[in-house]
């Protein structure tokens, strides 16, 4: 994991200006699931400052939200009250087996030993259980328009994301790596959210790219008048739809795995 997650001011970040896409995916969740009762209990497996698990109070009886980081952990009960927090990493869960109906990861595995997480998922979940693993890239489209575009590939030389310690989620490898789930759909999505040019640079600002420079000694106000500044260049005053691409995988235990 990035040591970019284990800083408060990260916490508070996320907690304040990531994108609200979530409740969005839950609902898809629920729709594809044909869900019309609550299931009796969830799992959100690397759930940041909890604003993956607070839709799944939706979803499910009793939640449980899980991440390796005490600071995100301390913003949960902001976001996600009715959630218990847990401090833990998804190779070794500290739960019975058979006790979750559904397991939902955020780009969290990501960041896990992708065979051993996903074997300790398939132990927790009862044998009708789901696991329901999503992602998104960042927000770097406006709808109908490459204006944003060409700036964020600006934005990514100067601020380079690390891939050192992440790895990509792909239908092939869940139908490899998965040890003891089988993979039953995986299903790309565009979801549009609106922000006007201060939000989309508050937001701009919880990317770990841009946490890593400020860690290595970039002020944080000289990034922010960057944005700013090159920003003025592409966004107009009035708010923008910005498009989020992303993925939600469903898995299931395999029958035949013990």
């Amino acid at each position: 994991m990035s040591r970019a997650y284990e800083t408060r001011e990260m916490a508070l970040g996320y907690l304040r200006c990531r994108p609200a896409l979530h409740p969005l995916i839950v609902k898809k969740i629920q729709e594809d699931q044909a869900w019309n009762a609550l299931v009796p209990r969830a799992l959100d497996l690397g759930c940041g400052s909890g604003l993956s698990a607070a839709p799944l109070a939706g979803l499910a009886e009793s939640v449980i939200c899980m991440d390796p980081s005490f600071p995100m952990l301390g913003f949960c009960r902001l976001s996600a009250p009715s959630a218990g927090p847990v401090q833990g990493v998804a190779e070794y869960l500290p739960f019975s087996s058979g006790v979750f109906q559904l397991v939902t990861a955020a780009g969290s595995l990501n960041y896990s030993d992708l065979p051993k997480a996903c074997a300790e998922i398939r132990r927790v979940l009862s044998p009708q259980g789901v696991l329901a693993i999503y992602d998104f890239s960042p927000g770097r489209s406006f709808r109908g328009s490459e204006g944003l575009d060409l700036w964020f590939d600006r934005f990514a030389r100067r601020y380079p994301p690390a891939r050192d310690s992440w790895l990509e989620i792909s239908p092939e490898r869940l139908m490899k790596e998965a040890r003891g789930l089988e993979l039953r759909a995986f299903r790309p999505f565009e979801m549009d959210l609106t922000y006007d040019r201060p939000a989309y640079v508050d937001y701009l600002m919880t990317e770990t790219s841009v946490a890593a420079a400020i860690q290595e000694g970039e002020a944080e106000e000289e990034v922010r008048r960057w944005l700013r500044q090159s920003l003025e260049e592409v966004f107009p005053e009035k708010p923008q739809r910005i498009v989020f691409r992303g993925y939600i995988a469903y898995l299931i235990p395999r029958r035949d795995a013990p």
